[in-house]
């Protein structure tokens, strides 16, 4: 029986990366592995990903050891799915940097998400709101270092 379950294309998992802004962080906090759910926008021009977060265990985890990952999945079936598996840096955004990025950011999401539902998302204006206040959220990039993807189709 052939295999239904294929790699990806390095250039097929960037454009998975590109069309999606949902996907799951991983990173090691006191020996321990953990998954979490995040918006991210992939930015190509640097090869990398770009996040946010207010302060707290998991930007700590992150600042002890800067060795993540990141997947991203497009699951339409148990029989016709892709998903794509990073390795990266973490890597903390300080000053006029994070704000550009944060801006970069945000207009990122709100193309992709435009695209993908043909619709401007509302929370956006929340993510502007946030880059005028004194406390902005802590911005930080994932540096790719190898990325791989599968895909199955029917």
């Amino acid at each position: 029986m052939k295999n239904p379950i294929h790699e990806l294309e390095r250039s097929d998992c960037l454009s998975l990366l590109e069309n999606n802004f949902m996907g799951r962080l991983g990173f090691i906090a006191d020996n321990t592995p953990f998954i979490l759910p995040t918006t991210y926008y992939y930015d190509a021009d640097d090869d990398c990903i770009l996040c946010y977060s207010s302060e707290g265990s998991k930007l700590d985890a992150m600042r002890k050891n800067n060795r993540v990952s990141f997947q991203v999945d497009d699951i339409k079936s148990i029989k016709e799915w892709q998903s794509v598996l990073l390795f990266g840096e973490f890597n903390e955004l300080i000053a006029f940097e994070a704000k550009i990025n944060l801006q970069k950011f945000v207009e990122g999401v709100q193309d992709t998400i435009s695209k993908i539902q043909a619709k401007s998302p509302k929370f956006i204006n929340d993510f502007m709101f946030r880059m005028s206040q004194e406390q902005m959220p802590i911005v930080y990039k994932i540096q790719l270092k190898n990325v791989t993807g599968k895909f199955r189709t029917s």
